[in-house]
């Protein structure tokens, strides 16, 4: 089986300005989705982000550095390894991921090299 890194992106902001029932409906979503995967032994790894996030690209002169905002929706807020028998499987597991439910939004990649 091959392996899947499910980077969810999105505003720490946006999270935070739940309160705390949505908060609660959020993680409890979360909780079946890991649930679900280690159920079917395709959860490698997972976990949340911290807040405080930073961007490092080249430019003439050296590496320019930059902090994301809170409110930025280029945030990482979380990431999953999963494993799949294709990308089309990833997928489909990758969609019953709440990351959607609020606000976030998913990028899925295969890890390793295709043979």
């Amino acid at each position: 089986m091959a392996q899947f890194m499910l980077l969810l992106k999105g505003s720490f902001d946006q999270y935070q300005q739940k309160n705390a029932e949505e908060k609660k409906e959020i993680m409890d979503k979360y909780a079946k989705f890991v649930g679900d995967l280690h159920k079917e032994k395709r959860l490698v790894h997972g976990d949340p982000a911290a807040q405080g996030q930073w961007i490092i690209s080249p430019s003439s002169q050296k590496n320019e550095i930059r902090k994301i905002s809170d409110d930025d929706r280029e945030n990482i807020t979380g990431y999953f390894i999963i494993e799949a028998d294709s990308m089309d499987q990833a997928l489909s597991i990758v969609r019953q991921c709440p990351a959607s439910s609020h606000g976030d939004y998913m990028q899925v990649l295969q890890l390793g090299y295709e043979s």
